[in-house]
């Protein structure tokens, strides 16, 4: 059993949430995580998560955010957890606090 995580930001699940309406690409997967619950992610929602990811690393939308560096480190750990479970074939968990 893999037993790897990501702390991910409230502060950034806030901000792309805030920010929804000025992309053209699907960020949902992201945001309709509940923070507080455990969830079973499934293998369809995980390619849809890197593909948010990927998108909001190649926009702008980060830009000018004093956590820039924090956040994309935690959108390319996420990409690779996730492209992790996809080649292992096994979903993935998220643990609510």
């Amino acid at each position: 059993m893999n037993n790897e995580n990501i702390e991910f930001s409230d502060e950034l699940i806030g901000y792309i949430y805030s920010s929804r309406d000025k992309v053209l690409f699907d960020m949902s997967k992201l945001y309709d995580i509940d923070l507080y619950d455990d969830v079973v992610i499934s293998r369809d929602d995980i390619q849809l998560i890197i593909s948010a990811c990927n998108s909001i690393l190649t926009s702008t939308i980060l830009e000018g955010t004093r956590e820039l560096e924090v956040w994309t480190a935690m959108l390319n750990n996420l990409i690779n957890m996730a492209q992790q479970a996809l080649s292992m074939e096994t979903g993935r968990v998220s643990i609510g606090d």
